[in-house]
């Protein structure tokens, strides 16, 4: 673990991305409280290699999918790496318009912050960045204001691929970030 990682869990401590507690284990993707409540895959996509301590991402079920043949992966900087793709909440649906009990007080500014973060990535690194997803629902985004709900890669990504691809995320962050 490099400087930089170890003050940015100085900072940041991991936490459990369902219930915030700060992990004891900062390679555990959850905690054990949450961990036997999640979704776990079952049949042949429940047997994929891919070890719990990877990423939470791992053995949780897909709300979607790509197809199996296709895979969401650039070579950048000659490391294998995964495209990503924002989700954006609207609260307001084409079929019956807006959802009023899907309240979501920041929706232009989570609007604007992802179109920002996704022109920088690809204008450092061309292609990175996939579509802007826009959905009917909000997906927890009326927390706070510039929240961010990514998708690194699919199921087709290794591991590797998706952890590359933070990596670059990572840096486009800090630019828009601290610009």
């Amino acid at each position: 673990m490099n400087v930089r990682e170890k003050v940015l869990d100085l900072l940041f401590p991991p936490k459990c991305p369902f219930c915030r507690k700060i992990l004891d284990d900062p390679r555990a993707p959850v905690c054990p409280d949450c961990r036997p409540r999640l979704p776990w895959l079952e049949g042949k996509a429940g047997e994929r290699s891919i070890d719990f301590t990877d990423g939470c991402f791992s053995p949780l079920a897909y709300r979607d999918a790509v197809a199996g043949d296709r895979k969401l992966v650039m070579d950048l900087q000659g490391r294998p790496t995964a495209r990503f793709m924002f989700f954006n909440g609207l609260s307001y649906g084409r079929k019956n318009g807006e959802i009023t009990y899907l309240e979501n007080p920041y929706i232009q500014e989570n609007l604007a912050f992802s179109f920002q973060v996704q022109v920088a990535a690809n204008e450092y690194y061309p292609g990175i960045a996939r579509k802007i997803y826009l959905k009917a629902y909000r997906y927890n985004m009326h927390f706070k204001p510039k929240t961010l709900l990514i998708e690194a890669g699919a199921q087709t990504n290794t591991v590797d691929e998706m952890r590359n691809a933070v990596t670059y995320l990572a840096d486009v962050l800090d630019t828009v970030l601290t610009k």
